[in-house]
């Protein structure tokens, strides 16, 4: 009786406990792991808004420097520049005779519900001058289109006569990304360009 309970305890197998994790423990886990994902995702996610906000910002900047380039170099050749400001719309007419026959006019738009714009219109200066002229009719010189414009959110012309020497015009222009597209925060941009012409003649 005594050998046969020895050797039933010898046959018997005793298999060890496995340890495991207590619910707890995968609830904390699972916490510390959503930390981690939602870190990392707003993470990437500001590096993709800012990167496309530069993107902008540097077609914006090229637009602006592409335009006053063209406007600095008609000024520079200009007899005679007038700027002025009426209600808002900034405009700038450069006479490129004495006489008046050959003028250019850029003219700036702002509608809140539109891009902002400028106009360039061509013609005598006393045509352009006239009251009865509508600059609005004239070929848009920036691009303010739905799919790929630019909004022209101000722009500022400043003619300064030192003495003894020609004319200087200084053109000041604030450029926003297309306000018709623009749905997200990240989007939004702005930038200002500057620019510095003095004239070549009296």
């Amino acid at each position: 009786m005594i050998r046969a309970t020895i050797r039933r305890k010898k046959n018997q197998v005793t298999i060890p406990s496995e340890a495991g994790f207590t619910l707890v423990e995968i609830l904390v886990s699972i916490a510390i792991l959503s930390i981690i994902i939602v870190a990392t995702t707003s993470v990437f996610i500001t590096v993709m808004q800012s990167a496309e906000k530069s993107t902008i910002q540097e077609k914006l900047r090229y637009e602006g420097l592409r335009m006053l380039d063209q406007i600095g170099r008609e000024v520079r050749d200009a007899k005679s520049v007038e700027a002025s400001d009426i209600s808002g719309s900034a405009l700038i007419r450069i006479s490129l005779d004495a006489q008046g026959a050959e003028c250019i006019q850029y003219t700036h738009y702002i509608d809140p519900d539109v891009n902002g714009y400028i106009t360039r219109c061509t013609g005598t200066c006393a045509n352009l001058a006239a009251v009865s002229y509508d600059p609005t009719a004239c070929p848009k010189f920036s691009d303010d289109s739905v799919s790929s414009g630019i909004d022209i959110k101000a722009v500022s012309y400043s003619v300064v006569s030192p003495s003894n020497r020609p004319k200087d015009v200084y053109i000041t222009m604030t450029l926003a990304n297309n306000v018709l597209i623009a749905s997200r925060k990240s989007n939004i941009a702005e930038v200002t360009v500057k620019k510095t012409v003095s004239l070549r003649s009296y």
